[in-house]
């Protein structure tokens, strides 16, 4: 079911999150983020939406911590463009990226149905693609740990054909 909501709405409902804070709400997070009613999500540092029915961000631009979506509906991740934490996205029907151009921790892609990583430049830990019907890096320029690329069609690349468009910190493996 999909809520659309007024900006008029969406503002007194951001007043009132910011005056009772959104545990006394009795609203489960992913429904206010998919009427969009967050940009930036910090609260406590973790944002699980493991097992919901999500399948948008919608506005949320950024996440100041981990970002936990595994085994989710979610399509698109909307207007996000960095998550400062890790990003699980393993079992997700997500075939793009979108805007996203940073995680500052590991990147969990098992197992999902990413076809690209389109605008995505740096992820801070780990990438895994395992098992992933992947046909791009896009923008990727780096990183920080092991690069997973097993089961994938990116596997039939070299690592030097890998490692002239990205720098890995640690190891790829096949």
């Amino acid at each position: 079911m999909k809520v659309i909501v007024s900006q008029e709405h969406i503002n007194k409902l951001k007043s009132l999150i910011d005056k009772v804070g959104i545990d006394s709400l009795g609203i489960e997070p992913y429904r206010l983020i998919e009427m969009g009613v967050f940009e930036h999500y910090d609260e406590d540092l973790y944002l699980d939406l493991e097992d919901t029915p999500i399948e948008s961000l919608g506005n949320l631009k950024y996440v100041d911590g981990d970002l936990l979506l595994s085994n989710s509906s979610i399509k698109s991740l909307g207007n996000l463009e960095k998550v400062d934490g890790f990003l699980n996205l393993e079992n997700t029907p997500i075939e793009s990226l979108g805007n996203l151009k940073k995680v500052s921790g590991g990147l969990n892609l098992f197992n999902s149905s990413i076809k690209s990583l389109g605008n995505l430049e740096k992820v801070g830990g780990y990438l895994d693609l395992q098992n992933t019907p992947i046909e791009s890096l896009g923008n990727l320029k780096y990183v920080g740990g092991d690069l997973n690329l097993e089961g994938c069609p990116l596997a039939k690349l070299s690592d030097e054909e890998i490692k002239s468009q990205i720098k890995i910190k640690k190891g790829i493996f096949r």
